[in-house]
């Protein structure tokens, strides 16, 4: 017995993975898509890698050392000479740059903040994308329920057709017309249901969720009236959005200084020992004689590099106007888009309250032709109908609610929520 518990033990502690559910709300969805989406841990890195560039200015001024050794075996006018070594060490220092090492300091740091916003718009990305497939996910669940529930009121039906068949007060054309609309909706659950997996697997793939990992999906497919306290905002939310277009400008603004700066010499100073070996000067046999210690200052100007600053600096100069341009653009784009989506906003949320009225009166249609067909003053083809216009009215209902939400995360998004 004890044998079979130990077992069992390690069974269930092995296949852990195999059983384990994961819940999913849209609560939870942020704190997932940080931890666990592959897109925005890969801008994560991108991050990363853009500050390891920061730090320019400072490391301009670090001495830039050099060693060198070498043996060698030389022959001169026919007669061999002693192997001989050669070495040496040099020192540069940077002084001066003509401010191109700031220039390309604030550039890396344009660069690591410009992927930083980068980063946010990838993640409220992926977020507007989980969230409008948890939402679908939502809404054929929701949608096989009440497939689920239309059958059991078409066999029910069925069951009252064959007992007037009995009675001789209907034909078997009503209990085949019951029978082909409960083959219908199995078809329909079966598509419902595939349709279903679709959107969970995709929702694992931006969750960073194994695929053999159950998920289930506990947010309550309902219609919230007191949604506008949620996407209250200011323009300031949704000016991340243009962030990395505003780091644009800034760049190339830089960049166009940078190659003004072109023109300005270099300064720098400089240090070297050598030992020479006999090949270099074998007239000195002493080898302390073959020797060069040097300290210097040394400036320089390249003329090619002027040209080509200037070039550098008028296209530069014209990429910052062609990005301010693009960035008024975009600004007054995505107002006028926000602006239109809450529009949408209302609309959808209004059509939801005109389709609970809509449910409420299929409701009670179907209740009053459920009893007149008991009476017998409606056939089983009205019958038929009643159920299919309370499914249907319910069905519009939760496709509105659905397309609310979807529509609702794609504000949530531009807003950074």
């Amino acid at each position: 017995m004890k044998t079979v518990l130990t077992v069992l033990i390690v069974v269930l502690v092995f296949c852990k993975p195999c059983w384990a559910e994961i819940l999913v709300s849209e609560e939870l969805l942020l704190q997932r898509i940080e931890g666990g989406n592959d897109i925005v841990q890969a801008s994560q890195q991108r991050v990363e890698a853009m500050a390891e560039y920061k730090g320019v200015l400072g490391r301009s001024f670090l001495p830039k050392a050099s060693i060198f050794a070498a043996q060698e075996h030389f022959q001169y006018a026919g007669e061999s000479f002693q192997d001989q070594p050669y070495y040496g060490a040099k020192l540069e220092i940077n002084l001066y740059n003509g401010g191109r090492d700031r220039v390309r300091s604030d550039i890396a740091n344009v660069q690591h903040a410009q992927q930083q916003s980068k980063l946010k718009i990838i993640k409220f990305r992926q977020l507007e994308d989980a969230r409008k497939t948890m939402w679908r996910a939502l809404y054929l669940k929701e949608l096989i329920g009440q497939y689920e529930n239309a059958q059991k009121l078409i066999a029910r039906n069925r069951k009252s057709a064959l007992k007037r068949i009995r009675s001789g007060v209907s034909t078997r054309s009503d209990q085949y017309e019951f029978e082909i609309k409960s083959s219908e909706l199995s078809q329909d659950i079966q598509t419902a249901r595939l349709a279903l997996e679709k959107e969970k697997g995709r929702l694992k793939v931006l969750l960073g969720i194994e695929p053999h990992t159950t998920i289930r999906l506990v947010e309550e497919f309902s219609h919230d009236h007191n949604w506008r306290q949620y996407i209250a905002h200011s323009e300031k939310d949704h000016d991340y959005l243009l962030e990395p277009k505003q780091w644009e400008v800034q760049k190339a603004s830089l960049n166009s200084e940078l190659g003004a700066k072109q023109w300005l010499p270099k300064l720098d100073v400089y240090a070297w020992w050598q030992q020479f070996n006999r090949r270099q000067d074998f007239d000195r046999v002493q080898s302390s004689q073959r020797q060069l210690t040097n300290l210097g200052l040394q400036m320089k100007w390249d003329f090619a590099d002027f040209i080509a600053g200037n070039v550098q600096s008028r296209a530069e100069k014209s990429l910052a106007e062609a990005n301010k341009l693009k960035l008024n653009f975009q600004k007054r784009e995505i107002e006028n888009e926000l602006h239109l989506e809450l529009r949408e906003l209302e609309l959808l949320d209004g059509m939801v309250h005109v389709a609970d009225e809509n449910v409420q009166r299929s409701e009670k249609f179907f209740q009053l032709i459920t009893d007149e067909y008991k009476r017998g003053v409606k056939t089983s083809g009205d019958m038929l109908m009643a159920t299919e216009k309370l499914v249907a009215s319910k069905t519009r209902k939760m496709m509105i609610v659905r397309d609310f939400h979807i529509a609702k995360a794609h504000i949530k998004a531009k807003l950074g929520q």
